[in-house]
């Protein structure tokens, strides 16, 4: 019996754009992702007493059978290393609020895939966990990456780019959760306003420019669930309000993010957004 815990971290889409459609259905992207310090904790035990997958959770609204990100990104490194099959009991410490656009369940299968990858002495590198976690969800290898990353395709085409300078962050998701592929349905049969602005959002970065990064923040399915749900607005502008250089919502939504020239004013967003919603936190950047 081995065991290992970690902390798996969420992201924010710093801009998200969609490019186009493809025949199979699918949207292509072009996005540029940031870790962030919210973590939830995972528990990974491997035995040979059995070969079932357990998972449980500290939250009763967690599926614990193979709904779970976590369950199907165990299944899928068994069946790329049958060899290593056994029995696996996960447990999963939530702190990061599920549904919310910010990849907390991508980020838990990621940490388990990672942590399979040890116990199961299989030492594989990066881009191999990075393609089985594609089975999983378009947000996994990424998650597997971390950093400051821009994607393309369908969100699992990676290119690491200079890491974006520590910011404060207030994040905070509204009480209810949205459908990823409704928002999308519904951004085509809308036309876009205006596109993010890559190549001025990778300059700012690589610049440390924390003004330049808040003023091209974007992101385009903003414009699809905050019309559907107008506490997004209400949420940015309660950031802005208490000092954010600006905010946006991150992902398909609901969980918006601002960033904050201190942390003070990051803490004043929170205490009042905290009388709305019912998980807003103080954050930063990770890289």
């Amino acid at each position: 019996m081995k065991s290992m815990t970690l902390r798996t971290y969420p992201k924010i889409n710093l801009s998200l754009d969609v490019t186009g459609v493809r025949d199979d259905g699918y949207h292509e992207v072009e996005m540029i992702m940031q870790s962030v310090r919210l973590y939830d904790i995972i528990d990974v035990t491997v035995t040979d007493e059995h070969q079932e997958i357990k998972i449980t959770s500290n939250k009763f609204y967690v599926p614990c059978d193979s709904r779970n990100t976590v369950y199907k990104a165990t299944e899928y490194f068994f069946e790329a290393f049958p060899h290593a099959k056994c029995g696996v009991e996960i447990h999963i410490q939530k702190r990061i609020p599920v549904a919310a656009g910010i990849a907390g369940g991508s980020s838990n299968a990621a940490g388990v895939l990672k942590a399979l990858n040890k116990l199961c002495g299989i030492n594989a590198g990066k881009r191999k966990l990075m393609k089985i976690g594609e089975r999983v969800g378009a947000d996994v290898p990424y998650c597997i990456l971390g950093g400051t990353v821009v994607a393309r395709g369908i969100g699992c085409d990676l290119e690491r780019i200079s890491n974006a300078p520590t910011m404060n962050l207030c994040i905070a998701k509204p009480n209810f959760s949205v459908s990823t592929p409704e928002v999308y349905k519904e951004l085509d049969s809308i036309e876009i306003k205006k596109h993010p602005d890559t190549t001025a959002m990778i300059d700012a970065i690589e610049n440390e420019n924390i003004d330049g990064i808040a003023k091209n923040l974007l992101n385009v399915l903003e414009e699809v669930t905050a019309k559907k749900h107008p506490i997004i607005d209400e949420i940015k502008n309660i950031m802005i309000e208490c000092g954010a250089i600006n905010a946006v919502m991150s992902g398909s939504g609901p969980t918006v993010f601002g960033i904050f020239n201190t942390t003070k004013d990051a803490y004043r967003a929170k205490d009042r957004l905290k009388k709305m919603v019912r998980f807003a936190e103080v954050t930063k950047t990770k890289v």
